[in-house]
C-alpha cells in the first residue's frame, strides 16, 4: 500500500512511500522528482539551520526578529548510490519530515537485512 506524506502544499513537496521504493514530487527543485529504490538508499537525515540553532541561545534574539535576509536552511538530505537529494523544508511540516526520515531509514534497514545472508 502506498502512503503519501505531504511536507508542504505551496510549492508542493510530497513523498510517497511505496512497496519497493519511494517517489518524490518537489515543485521547488524539480530535479529531485523521481522514483527511487530502497536498495539505492544510503542515508536520510534532517539538517537544521546552524545559525538558528545558535541564535536561540542568545537572549537578544529571543525577542528580536530575524533580519529579512535570514534564510531557513533546514533540509531533508537523502543520500543515494549515485547522488544526494536536498529537499528544502522552508515553511514545511517538520513532524512530517521526521516521519519521512524514520520510514525511509526503516525501509533501508529492512532492505539491507533482506540482502545479507
Amino acid at each position: 500500500m502506498n502512503e503519501k506524506i505531504v511536507l508542504k502544499n505551496k510549492p508542493k513537496l510530497e513523498i510517497t512511500i511505496q512497496k519497493d521504493g519511494f517517489e518524490i514530487m518537489d515543485h521547488r527543485t524539480p530535479k529531485n522528482n523521481g522514483i527511487y529504490t530502497y536498495g539505492s538508499l544510503k542515508s536520510v537525515e534532517i539538517n537544521k539551520s546552524c545559525l538558528a540553532a545558535i541564535l536561540k541561545y542568545i537572549p537578544f534574539f529571543w525577542t528580536a526578529p530575524f533580519e529579512p535576509g535570514f534564510k531557513n536552511k533546514t533540509n531533508l538530505k537523502i543520500k543515494l548510490d549515485h547522488k544526494t537529494l536536498m529537499l528544502w523544508l522552508i515553511d514545511s511540516d517538520l513532524n512530517s519530515a521526521a516521519t519521512v526520515m524514520r520510514k525511509l531509514n526503516d525501509k533501508k534497514l529492512q532492505t539491507t537485512q533482506c540482502i545479507k545472508p
